[in-house]
């Protein structure tokens, strides 16, 4: 397959070159929009076969790289700022983060654009919507027999062992997802997510650390910020999780009273172990 090279391949001949991003390979598919923006086209995981991205060159990406690279990283910054926006205004976030990378000097932007959500048989589907877990699991489990790779599908089962408090399969069903696709922000947030509520600290934090430098300045892990350094006992860290967090602010206030309540219960318990072992006395 050849690779995707902006710098050579006219907007008619981008469709199946190949593209590689954090170790993902991907093809670019289908023209999904030419507008204003430019041509946005479908990007297709190679191994799962999903398109969950859709990738955007400006019209001047070969005219002007230089002011087709300026103009996406532009919208990128805007776009990260209405997103931190409405984290802080505590209402629903429906932008996803929009990157670039950059293939021969341009910049091309990666747009999270999922085309709907994974082909069910009814019978699946029905045992999610009652609930009936135990059973949407094994027909999950069969219809990765034929799709060992589809994401969405691996996702969709790390979920049902959250909702069963199952963290071990939970986890091994996202890590999964995640090695095949790690340029989907929601699969690294679960991955995050599921490592701390299995009590993995150590864990939860690397995975935050790689979120932050695969997606810089995007606030979505905030929250875990603060709730691995707290479980850590590392008030500092949380102090300044907080004040770096795009939170409400009346969510800012409830985790600082909680922060301060558990700093001063532990520091009592602190002071009494050290009186214990100066006096003999409880």
């Amino acid at each position: 397959m050849e690779m995707l090279d902006p710098a050579k391949h006219s907007p008619e001949e981008l469709e199946g070159k190949g593209l590689v991003i954090a170790g993902c390979s991907y093809v670019v598919g289908a023209l999904f929009r030419e507008s204003e923006q430019g041509f946005a086209r479908h990007l297709i995981n190679l191994r799962s076969g999903l398109a969950l991205h859709m990738v955007q060159l400006r019209y001047c990406y070969q005219l002007d790289p230089a002011d087709a690279t300026a103009n996406s990283q532009s919208k990128v910054e805007l776009t990260r700022q209405m997103r931190t926006g409405l984290m802080r205004n505590g209402g629903p976030v429906p932008v996803k983060p929009l990157r670039t990378v950059s293939i021969s000097g341009v910049a091309v932007e990666l747009h999270e654009f999922p085309q709907g959500g994974p082909e069910l048989p009814p019978v699946v589907v029905e045992h999610l919507n009652a609930k009936r877990l135990d059973q949407a699991i094994e027909g999950l489990d069969q219809v990765l027999q034929s799709q060992r790779e589809n994401t969405q599908v691996l996702a969709l089962k790390a979920r049902c062992h959250r909702l069963l408090d199952d963290w071990t399969s939970a986890r091994s069903d996202i890590d999964d997802a995640c090695k095949i696709e790690r340029n989907f922000s929601a699969y690294r947030l679960d991955q995050i997510e599921y490592a701390l509520c299995a009590d993995d600290l150590a864990e939860a934090h690397v995975h935050l650390q790689q979120f932050k430098q695969d997606f810089p300045g995007e606030h979505d892990g905030d929250a875990f910020e603060f709730h691995i350094a707290i479980r850590q006992g590392h008030w500092e860290a949380a102090e300044q999780a907080l004040r770096d967090a795009a939170l409400p602010p009346s969510e800012i206030k409830r985790l600082r009273a909680a922060l301060h309540d558990l700093h001063g219960t532990a520091a009592a318990r602190i002071v009494r172990s050290w009186w214990s072992r100066l006096t003999g006395k409880s």
